[in-house]
């Protein structure tokens, strides 16, 4: 008995399904970059206090050398 195999749309399906496993994780990829960007412009680097405190810090000194 001769059971019927579909070889070439197995191999159609496989490279469909890797194609797109490619794009989501090219698309995830994007995702996490753009949240990173998103992240890093929201956040400063140094909390405001700190910063005041050396804007403090950068005036004394300019009024120390008049």
């Amino acid at each position: 008995m001769k059971y019927f195999t579909a070889k070439k749309d197995d191999t159609y399906h496989d490279l469909v399904t890797n194609i797109s496993r490619l794009w989501v994780f090219v698309i995830v990829v994007h995702v996490i970059l753009i949240l990173k960007y998103l992240a890093q412009a929201i956040i400063q680097d140094r909390p405001g206090w700190v910063q005041k405190e050396e804007e403090k810090e950068e005036y004394n000194e300019e009024m120390m050398k008049r």
